[in-house]
C-alpha cells in the first residue's frame, strides 16, 4: 500500500469525531451503534487502540462484555464529496476496561478528544459510563470499492507523525 493511503488512513482516524461499532451475538444480526472516537497507540510496541465510551447496560456494551468481543468498526470522512472520499473497515477484539490504570491510560489516549464531560467520572463501579477498547486485527481502507489493507505499524507511524506536526 502506498505511503500516501497510509497517511489518509491515519488521518481518518485522527480527524474523525466517531465511529460505528457493529457488534453481534451469536446467530443475531449485526447491530451498528456511532460511539464517540478516541483513539491511542503504543509507539514501541506499534499497536494501535481505539478507544470509547459507552453506557454499561446497553446492547452493544453487554455483546462485547459477556457474549462476543468480535466487533466491526467503520470509520470514514463524513465531509468528503461522493466518489471522493475513503473509509476504513476494522476487525477488532473489544473488550470493557475495569482496571484504574488502563482506564487513565485509555482516556490520556484520546488527548482533547477524550471525554470531558465529567473529567472526575471513574469509569467503574456503579458509573453508567465505561471505557471500550478494540485492538485492530484487521484494517482495510475503502477507496473507490477497492479495499486494500493497511499495515497497523505503517499507520500507527502516520499517526504519531500528525500527533508530532509532521
Amino acid at each position: 500500500m502506498s505511503e500516501t493511503l497510509t497517511r489518509q488512513a491515519a488521518g481518518i482516524i485522527h480527524t474523525t469525531p466517531n465511529l460505528v461499532l457493529a457488534t453481534s451475538p451469536g446467530g443475531e444480526r449485526p447491530q451498528p451503534r456511532n460511539v464517540w472516537l478516541f483513539f491511542g497507540y503504543e509507539p514501541a510496541g506499534n499497536q494501535l487502540y481505539l478507544y470509547w465510551t459507552s453506557r454499561h447496560d446497553s446492547r452493544h456494551s453487554r455483546v462485547i462484555r459477556d457474549q462476543n468481543p468480535m466487533v466491526g468498526i467503520g470509520i470514514a470522512d463524513s465531509t468528503a464529496s461522493p466518489g471522493t472520499g475513503v473509509g476504513l473497515s476494522i476487525e477488532a477484539v473489544a473488550v470493557e476496561l475495569t482496571d484504574p490504570e488502563e482506564i487513565a491510560r485509555g482516556r490520556a489516549a484520546g488527548g482533547l478528544r477524550s471525554p470531558a464531560r465529567d473529567p472526575d467520572e471513574t469509569f467503574t463501579g456503579t458509573a453508567p459510563r465505561r471505557v471500550y477498547r478494540a485492538t485492530p486485527e484487521r484494517i482495510e481502507i475503502n477507496q473507490l470499492d477497492t479495499p486494500l489493507q493497511v499495515a497497523t505499524l505503517g499507520l500507527v507511524r502516520c499517526l504519531e507523525d500528525i500527533r508530532n506536526g509532521n
